[in-house]
């Protein structure tokens, strides 16, 4: 909680319902805007964020408007939240508080859930392992007899408890060090 501006997650789940967005095209991506007058008080929401795990974009742009029949140029300032680890903990933390968008962020968490799941990352993701996790000789062995064996990419990173990418990346290492 930040104390100046009492910043929550019910705070942050009536931004959403009023000031806010839930998209999908491809991914899912959650934002909220306020004119760029507002700049500090919108760093303080994204760190309110980063603090509780939720990683974030603070970006700027213009926008046209018309006022009186005169357009004008205001700029405005997002904060973007694309990734799905982020995704999942923002709706899990604004759901109980959401009004207005609440079926899409239902949507949006099951969603996220569901990719996560697909991409075989075969753990909780509220107990994540750090994702710099060194390689142990026994483990590069197993891989290297999986990839004997023939197993896919997905069955090596379930068995090994990695995401597929790590699986990928370590056996592009292996390979440049010709060990296979």
């Amino acid at each position: 909680m930040n104390d100046k501006y009492n910043i929550t997650w019910a705070y942050i789940a009536g931004f959403i319902d009023c000031d806010g967005w839930v998209t999908f095209s491809k991914k899912y991506v959650i934002g909220l805007t306020q004119s760029n007058i507002f700049r500090k008080e919108m760093e303080l929401i994204s760190n309110f964020l980063n603090d509780n795990g939720v990683s974030n974009s603070l970006i700027e742009r213009n926008t046209m408007t018309m006022i009186r029949g005169v357009e004008s140029q205001k700029k405005m300032i997002n904060i973007m939240i694309f990734k799905q680890e982020s995704l999942i903990l923002l709706c899990e933390n604004v759901l109980p508080f959401s009004l207005i968008k609440k079926d899409k962020i239902i949507n949006c968490l099951k969603w996220c859930e569901k990719r996560a799941f697909e991409r075989c990352i075969g753990i909780d993701i509220k107990n994540k392992q750090p994702t710099n996790i060194y390689w142990k000789d026994d483990e590069i062995n197993d891989l290297i007899e999986m990839v004997n064996l023939k197993y896919s990419y997905k069955r090596m990173a379930y068995k090994l408890n990695r995401s597929i990418d790590s699986i990928s990346a370590k056996l592009e290492r292996l390979k440049r060090e010709k060990v296979l």
